[in-house]
């Protein structure tokens, strides 16, 4: 069922219109191209080699090529283990993998690499690439191969760390908005999911629900309701319940002068501590910074008019 709901994710994500904006504006950003993938061992060939560095188009011409680097790149992603990982080919390319992760289920990896951290290139790199292209059956002359190298993008150290931090940032608020059933409810869902939404968006505020009252109120039983509730949203019963509760709050935040305190219970939480610790999981900061965030942008003209970017 965890590989089902996974495929479901990924599908879903593929087709998300701020995926495709976040690509664009990083691959413009970076000069490097930005790739999607799926789990390793999948069909995850398509598109692998566009706007590649120079080598990367060179072995994809090649079927032990794309072979080799295929091998090379499922790799790559088993090695994530849930953090981003950065690895050297045996052309001396770096590549570099970011688990996207929702609701605690890695359904796929942003790739991006074909570049080197060092302006020079030693002979002994040349040897090494030239050894590597000749095993993949690409009898490249040293000429071609040092042009393909001058093509290759460089890129300092200093940058592939707020790349990748930009890359986490959008993750973040990417899962988000897989997730955004809560607030914007959607009547694809199948009929007892529906159901218990409604349930929830009408009770959760004032009391606490549980899944098998709910589910009893949809005439489903718990595991059923349980499993059909994360394959089509993303979302475990109680993180939904969870996600609803600190939406609900965020908007008190931003549209009311009440205190922390008065939101976090009427938002359904049972304590402070518990508003804390899901407000932060959910949005990465605490309830107090967002109301000192949002006061900032009232008492400075120049943040309301330059907007914003990224959420902190």
């Amino acid at each position: 069922m965890t590989t089902t709901i996974r495929r479901a994710l990924y599908e879903r994500l593929c087709s998300l219109s701020e995926w495709h904006e976040f690509r664009k504006h990083f691959e413009v950003a970076t000069g490097l191209s930005l790739r999607l993938m799926d789990q390793p061992f999948s069909s995850c060939t398509e598109g692998s080699f566009s706007n590649s560095s120079p080598l990367c188009k060179i072995l994809s011409e090649n079927e032990r090529g794309r072979i080799l680097c295929i091998n090379f790149r499922n790799q790559l992603l088993r090695d994530t283990n849930g953090e981003f990982v950065a690895r050297c080919c045996d052309a001396g390319l770096i590549e570099i993998a970011v688990p996207f992760i929702v609701s605690g289920l890695n359904v796929g990896y942003l790739v991006f690499g074909g570049f080197r951290t060092t302006e020079s290139f030693t002979p002994q790199d040349e040897k090494r690439a030239l050894e590597f292209l000749s095993s993949a059956g690409v009898h490249l002359p040293i000429r071609e191969l040092r042009s393909a190298l001058i093509q290759t993008p460089i890129i300092q150290v200093k940058f592939l760390d707020a790349y990748i931090h930009w890359i986490r940032l959008a993750v973040r608020d990417i899962s988000a908005r897989l997730t955004s059933h809560v607030v914007e409810p959607t009547s694809s869902l199948p009929a007892p999911v529906e159901k218990a939404c409604q349930l929830i968006r009408s009770r959760a505020l004032h009391q606490q629900i549980d899944l098998a009252t709910v589910a009893r109120h949809c005439g489903v039983c718990s595991g059923h309701l349980s499993r059909l509730f994360r394959h089509t949203t993303g979302l475990t019963f109680t993180e939904f319940i969870a996600r609803f509760r600190a939406e609900h709050a965020m908007k008190l935040l931003l549209s009311t002068r009440k205190s922390v305190t008065e939101i976090a219970f009427e938002s359904g939480f049972n304590s402070i501590s518990q508003f804390h610790r899901v407000f932060r999981q959910i949005y990465g900061h605490s309830p107090s910074f967002t109301r000192r965030k949002d006061s900032r942008k009232m008492a400075d003209p120049a943040m309301v008019t330059n907007g914003g970017g990224l959420a902190a």
